[in-house]
């Protein structure tokens, strides 16, 4: 399953989640089906883009720039 965004309005905002003034909040799901809840749309991008990215495995590589000077 993908990280998916979802901008919630109105009465599709969870009940916990709404306030005074609370107009908009953006859900992202991840792959597990954990859903986060934030209130800014590059919150949201930031941590659907994070989630999205795959984990370093111990097999790969390092692909990290380095001092070394050869």
């Amino acid at each position: 399953m993908a990280v998916t965004v979802k901008k919630l309005e109105g009465q599709d905002i969870p009940p916990e989640r709404r306030g005074d003034g609370v107009t908009q909040v953006f859900r992202v799901t991840d792959q597990r089906g954990t859903e986060h809840f934030l209130d800014s749309d590059e919150d949201a991008a930031k941590i659907a883009v994070s989630l999205s990215e795959p984990a370093p495995s111990a097999d790969s590589p390092n692909l990290e720039p380095t001092d070394r000077d050869d």
